[in-house]
């Protein structure tokens, strides 16, 4: 892997910056090593730890320094079947604004699973994707594809599209609110922008998983942030939409709340039966894996 580059002060919306934790750098080599099998120590060389800040203005919390990964990482995450699920909740949620003769774009689209159901509804889609092997298979499927950054974007795209999309995308930029300006310049007048990102006041907040954490994510949100993101960009409406947990996340859910609530609770008896209540259709009245922020231009 190759090292990529570290700035010192990410802009995150303020100056006012809460210290929540100081990781050794050494540990998230240590921990992406045994849980992934997965190298991550060129990225950090010249890093002994990595601060974990909260702007108090945006409620955005990112890392300094910034560590990001490249494609290598990617490409090695890309061995398991969960990273790419290419039906969510987010994109059947977008879906519902796309209108036949619509001009959509997804920002980092991935191998093009939304494009290529935003098409069926007679939509002209095209995606953004820097990844070689997610373009290539986003090509494969009919979706044409532009392998640049989004401020590189073609000056005939500027105001043009009805949707665009980034889902689970801002999180792992450099620069959020930069990148979302970006995005926002492509929305035509009346046009939204759909921005989902991981949500950290669902069940996220009790876990340690290693894809929160450099150099897989540079920041973290909450709907405060997403909030101050619609405000950022000059958004003439915004709306944060929780997504409910997914079938995917049930056990997950399940697993924090046994170590919550501890094993008289959560047993061999009644764990079964909320997963039974959960799958039957409970967990839509739990807040899941993802938040979405809609910005009318």
């Amino acid at each position: 892997m190759k090292t990529v580059m570290k700035l010192a002060m990410p802009t995150q919306g303020g100056d006012k910056k809460r210290l929540m934790a100081r990781i050794p750098a050494s540990e998230l080599v240590g921990r992406w090593q045994d849980e992934y099998s997965i190298d991550v120590a060129p990225y950090f060389r010249d890093v002994e730890t990595v601060n974990v800040l909260e702007c108090k203005d945006s409620g955005i919390v990112h890392f300094e320094p910034r560590v990001i990964g490249d494609e290598a990482l990617y490409h090695a995450l890309e061995r398991h079947d969960w990273y790419y699920v290419e039906d969510k909740w987010e994109h059947r949620l977008s879906l519902h604004s796309v209108r036949s003769g619509a001009r959509v774009l997804e920002v980092g689209c991935g191998r093009g699973a939304f494009l290529v159901r935003a098409k069926e509804l007679g939509a002209c889609v095209a995606g953004i994707e820097l990844n070689n092997a997610s373009a290539s298979a986003a090509s494969e499927r009919g979706i044409d594809i532009a392998q640049c950054d989004v401020k590189a974007a073609p000056k005939e795209w500027l105001r043009s599209f009805d949707l665009v999309a980034a889902f689970q995308v801002v999180e792992h930029v450099p620069e959020p609110l930069d990148f979302c300006e970006s995005l926002f310049s492509l929305v035509k007048p009346g046009g939204a922008l759909h921005v989902a990102v991981p949500n950290r006041e669902s069940f996220l907040q009790y876990t340690d998983t290693l894809l929160d954490l450099p150099p897989h994510h540079a920041s973290r949100w909450n709907t405060h942030a997403l909030t101050y993101l619609g405000n950022k960009i000059g958004a003439r409406e915004i709306r944060v939409v929780r997504g409910p947990l997914e079938p995917i996340h049930v056990d997950l859910f399940l697993e924090i709340s046994r170590r919550r609530l501890g094993r008289l609770i959560m047993n061999r008896i009644s764990v079964p039966m909320a997963r039974a209540a959960l799958n039957a259709g409970a967990r839509h009245f739990i807040s899941g894996h993802s938040l979405v922020g809609i910005y009318r231009r």
